[in-house]
């Protein structure tokens, strides 16, 4: 009898330790606000703020050449609504061979590229009668209203470009600023037109300069280069015969 008893009261514990484990264990599942389920919630992954794009650039490189131009003042100008912007780009200057290079940086669009004279800026004479007494192939003080210009239709962002700025280019600029409305279309045509009139082939801007007056340069150069720098030493002697009060260091002599 007490055997019995004691089997019943076995199974009863057993019983009621199964059911005890089986109600933690859907308590536990449930999650009532227990410590278990803020360690359980997600914490989301900050989307990283991405890094600024750097500025892209374009250099812009060529010569200066009415006569090679040394220690020129360069200064790349935008053009805003047809309008040549009053503040530069960029400034810098030319060296001893009349070269220069300039980087523009968030800038696309035409833009107006322009030399003018500093304190120290001198131009090689390469007309063969001399230039206002000083001889052929020596160095000439420039004046304060010395000017030349090339006009380009566009530069974009990494695209680096060489424009060259001669006598060619200051006619075809002074051309395209004639018109009124300063932007890529006027600056092509007056390109072209100043191309045409002088039975250019290609970009005048990009045409190959030289300094006429330096045998070993000519000498090594192709003829087109060759034929260009004379034309360009050609214009302005034509120039100064058709103009009285203006003289070969001073400035915009190629005014249409």
């Amino acid at each position: 009898m007490d055997s019995i008893r004691t089997g019943d009261l076995m199974n009863h514990l057993t019983k009621q330790f199964a059911r005890t484990i089986l109600l933690t264990s859907i308590l536990s599942g449930c999650n009532f606000g227990s410590n278990s389920a803020k360690n359980d919630i997600v914490t989301p992954t900050p989307t990283p703020t991405p890094a600024p794009t750097p500025a892209t650039s374009v250099d812009v490189r060529g010569t200066a050449v009415k006569g090679i131009i040394k220690n020129g003042v360069v200064k790349i100008y935008g053009i805003t609504a047809g309008v040549t912007d009053t503040t530069a780009l960029v400034e810098g200057v030319t060296d001893a061979n009349g070269d220069y290079s300039l980087s523009v940086e968030g800038y696309t669009g035409p833009v107006v590229i322009e030399i003018t004279a500093g304190a120290s800026s001198t131009m090689v004479c390469d007309i063969i009668a001399g230039c206002d007494g000083t001889a052929f192939g020596a160095d000439i003080a420039l004046t304060s209203d010395f000017n030349l210009k090339a006009v380009v239709p566009s530069i974009e962002d990494g695209e680096d470009i060489t424009t060259n700025v001669t006598a060619l280019t200051s006619l075809a600029a002074s051309l395209a600023e004639a018109g009124g409305t300063l932007d890529a279309s006027a600056v092509e045509d007056a390109n072209s037109q100043v191309a045409a009139l002088f039975n250019i082939v290609g970009d005048i801007t990009q045409i190959e300069v030289i300094d006429i007056t330096d045998t070993v340069a000519v000498n090594a150069a192709n003829a087109a280069a060759v034929e260009a720098s004379l034309l360009n030493a050609a214009l302005l002697t034509a120039a100064l015969a058709d103009t009285t009060d203006v003289s070969v260091s001073s400035g915009a002599i190629y005014d249409v």
